[in-house]
């Protein structure tokens, strides 16, 4: 069944039920209802209201959904962010150690890296 046929089929499922309620609650189908027993422009705007009071509650419960999803992917972020600062600050306090340990000596290729990794971890910090 092609994406066509899908569409047919599930809006004849949807008129089927629609008639079959139709029925239920007037006790005739649409095809057999006097024409004059009914205000058919009052009805087709009395149900168009219905639909846009849906639509606006679906949005409604969207946005709300939207906003909920933000706000928890707004605290995973500030959550993931302090892990990251966190781990940082971790890194710049072991390069602060070894660095005062003494056992590096000043000006050494090892001094030098450490210091950079150190300022390089602190402006990633402060980012």
């Amino acid at each position: 069944m092609d994406f066509k046929e899908k569409i047919l089929n599930n809006i004849s499922d949807l008129i089927d039920k629609q008639n079959a309620k139709g029925m239920k609650k007037y006790g005739h189908s649409l095809e057999d209802c006097p024409p004059r027993d009914y205000d058919w422009q009052g009805m087709i705007i009395e149900e168009l209201i219905d639909a846009l009071q849906y639509q606006q509650k679906q949005m409604q419960e969207l946005e709300g959904k939207y906003n909920n999803l933000r706000t928890l992917l707004d605290v995973d972020g500030r959550v993931r962010m302090q892990e990251q600062n966190k781990r940082y600050r971790e890194a710049i306090d072991e390069a602060n150690f070894i660095l005062s340990d003494g056992e590096i000596p000043p000006y050494t290729a090892k001094y030098a890296a450490l210091i950079h990794l150190r300022k390089a971890l602190e402006e990633s910090n402060n980012d």
